[in-house]
């Protein structure tokens, strides 16, 4: 679960950047820095919480598992009171959250940026004003949007929030995203597509994580995720039965596209209904680099 927020797995970040890259981008070699530098960070970070925390244990006498409060609480309560007993507390209390901001304003750069490529995709030939009208407009609406957390009642409405919003929908769609990369798409095709890209083909290995071991894990963490299901709280607050089906229509609330364009793209379709699910599912044989695909497909068809 650590991975699918400090990394931004599913949440479309990977597909949109990418979408900015020229076509023979060694993207083998950027995963591959991206994961351990991500990771590495988190890592580092780790010892940065702990030592506080360490050091909250050591002046209260507690242990640590009794102090630490996940969520909001670490970063608006456990830490700030950690700091006040530092030697010089408003230096370090300045500095940390003038780190959380940066860290904020870091995290949406990403975030934003998949809102805009995808409006902005769908207007063909846009100028750079218009973009900059989407961009405007959609910090503009999420501003909006966000006002409600800063209410009394924002911090519930805050953890509720972040209780469903990622539990269930994010490994569902990275569980389809496997299974259409491994089993529909081919993972024997995505290699294809990855040498012609690279100019060498990659490990065999790779078929067999995307097509067993991915789609293993996930299902598993999934299925962990609903067994260890628990209404959410938020320090000694349990929120009433109602607030836990309002989460729910959160967490589902982005995955009802994915059956409606499943239909949408089955009834474009010709034939009877078993025809339009076959070739529905059938992938799109006009791919390569953008300017010139065609081209780049018939080539690799030639040196295959």
């Amino acid at each position: 679960m650590q991975i699918f927020f400090s990394m931004g797995i599913g949440w479309g970040g990977f597909t949109t950047m990418a979408s900015y890259n020229k076509f023979n981008n060694n993207i083998l070699r950027d995963s591959i820095i991206y994961c351990i530098v991500g990771e590495g960070t988190s890592f580092y970070a780790g010892f940065v919480v702990f030592s506080v925390l360490g050091f909250m244990s050591h002046k209260t006498g507690s242990n640590v598992s009794d102090i630490v409060k996940t969520g909001p609480g670490l970063a608006f309560i456990t830490y700030p009171e950690a700091l006040s007993q530092l030697p010089l507390p408003q230096l370090w209390a300045v500095l940390f959250f003038l780190m959380l901001l940066f860290v904020a304003i870091d995290s949406m750069f990403v975030s934003v940026e998949v809102c805009v490529t995808t409006v902005t995709d769908l207007i063909p030939n846009i100028k750079s004003r218009a973009r900059l009208m989407v961009t405007a407009g959609t910090c503009f609406l999420m501003f909006l949007f966000t006002l409600i957390y800063t209410t009394q009642a924002g911090i519930y409405i805050f953890q509720l929030v972040d209780w469903y919003m990622a539990a269930i929908t994010l490994i569902l769609i990275t569980i389809l995203e496997s299974i259409v990369i491994g089993w529909m798409y081919g993972a024997d095709r995505y290699l294809d597509d990855l040498q012609m890209m690279l100019g060498k083909r990659p490990s065999i290995l790779f078929k067999y994580l995307w097509r067993f071991l991915n789609p293993l894990i996930l299902i598993l963490v999934l299925i962990s995720t609903l067994v260890r299901y628990q209404p959410p709280t938020y320090g000694e607050y349990v929120f009433p039965p109602y607030a836990s089906g309002i989460g729910w229509v959160i967490a589902l609330s982005s995955a009802v596209p994915i059956p409606i364009w499943i239909g949408k793209e089955i009834m474009q379709r010709k034939g009877t209904l078993a025809q339009k699910i076959k070739a529905s599912f059938k992938p799109n044989a006009n791919w390569g680099p953008a300017k010139d695909y065609k081209l780049a497909y018939e080539s690799s068809e030639t040196e295959m």
